[in-house]
């Protein structure tokens, strides 16, 4: 067995105390940083709520508008391809 000097005890008091305020400590800012992403993720998501109809408007246009460009190319080639006919052959 071991004989433990006063120091020793001293010592292993000392340290425990300090283990003890650096787990205090590391859970403390690990509380705060758990909050504050929590917060940001709130965040983020009542933002990506109001961006979803802002986002939902302007694909639907992007898309109306692409389908109206396909609609007028389509249509101006059939012009153009019966007006070639037309000079031709009329």
């Amino acid at each position: 067995m071991k004989i433990k000097n006063i120091d020793d005890i001293q010592r292993e008091i000392i340290e425990k105390e300090h283990q003890e305020m650096k787990d205090k400590i590391v859970n403390d800012t690990t509380e705060v940083f758990g909050k504050v992403r929590d917060n940001i993720k709130k965040q983020n998501d009542e933002k990506k709520k109001k961006r979803s109809l802002i986002t939902r408007w302007f694909i639907s246009m992007g898309v109306l508008i692409a389908f109206l460009c396909v609609v007028n190319l389509i249509l101006l080639n059939l012009w153009v391809l019966r007006w070639v006919i037309k000079s031709l052959f009329g």
